[in-house]
């Protein structure tokens, strides 16, 4: 009996040790490509990131999905796993303030920026873009482009508050004053092949009968990037930005809501 005990201490304090080994790494960052962002520690110096952001209650839309950077892992690599792996340029920082309380979130200042280097959306004629963001003012939440130019689908912030599709249309008649510092918000932009539609909150607010085609190589969350000379966003926090290549309904969009903002 008291060989059994020595044995079972000795497997529990093995165990322990191990746990401790593996969940302790601590690190003041993570390099992520020419920009700083920092991945958060807690008091004792541990990194905290790698929290599974998922909701166990409401069920995910994955249909058509082809990348989502959720940045749970201190990093802007696609989580849907097929490549298209983001970098994050300029002074950035991973926070704990999420949609939902878990995982993490990332905070843009005024010239940071993730770029994704190819466009998995180039050429289709319907697809999904949504985001979370917060606490943002005018500029480029999204945008996709190349030599220095930009091109269609983008999320822009007018000085005003509206909200369009590019900078170069007036393509909503839709604000989003009320929702600059009113918490985290989910905008989506669904292009159904007929026309765009816009969402926010899960809840469809504006549409039009643009169809204008995807020729951007590239894509990008924040501003001062290098698809446009004159690109600039004010400084946001941003999370779960998915990218999918069909047109989710709006049964689909509202499900995503409910799946992400608890």
């Amino acid at each position: 009996m008291m060989k059994q005990l020595r044995f079972w201490s000795m497997v529990t304090i093995s165990a322990m040790t191990l746990g401790f080994l593996f969940c302790s790494e601590s690190h003041a960052a993570i390099p992520t490509g020419n920009g700083d962002a920092v991945a958060p520690v807690n008091e004792s110096g541990e990194r905290t990131c790698g929290v599974d952001n998922k909701n166990d209650v409401n069920e995910d839309v994955t249909r058509g999905l082809i990348a989502y950077y959720n940045f749970d892992d201190c990093s802007a690599n696609n989580s849907a796993g097929m490549q298209n792996n983001g970098v994050i340029n300029g002074k950035t920082r991973f926070i704990d303030d999420t949609p939902n309380g878990r995982g993490k979130a990332l905070y843009l200042d005024q010239e940071a920026f993730v770029n994704v280097a190819r466009n998995p959306i180039k050429g289709k004629e319907s697809y999904t873009i949504s985001m979370w963001v917060k606490d943002f003012g005018a500029g480029y939440l999204f945008s996709t482009g190349a030599n220095h130019s930009y091109s269609v689908p983008s999320i822009y912030i007018t000085p005003e508050g509206k909200v369009n599709f590019s900078k170069s249309f007036e393509s909503f008649s839709y604000y989003a004053e009320s929702l600059q510092s009113s918490g985290w918000h989910m905008i989506t932009l669904v292009q159904t092949g007929e026309g765009f539609e816009l969402y926010v909150d899960g809840a469809l607010v504006d549409n039009n009968n643009n169809r204008e085609a995807v020729v951007g190589n590239k894509m990008q969350f924040g501003g001062r990037n290098d698809i446009s000379y004159d690109a600039w966003a004010d400084p946001f926090k941003v999370d779960n930005v998915r990218i999918y290549g069909v047109a989710l309904t709006e049964a689909e969009v509202g499900q995503l809501y409910n799946y992400e903002r608890k």
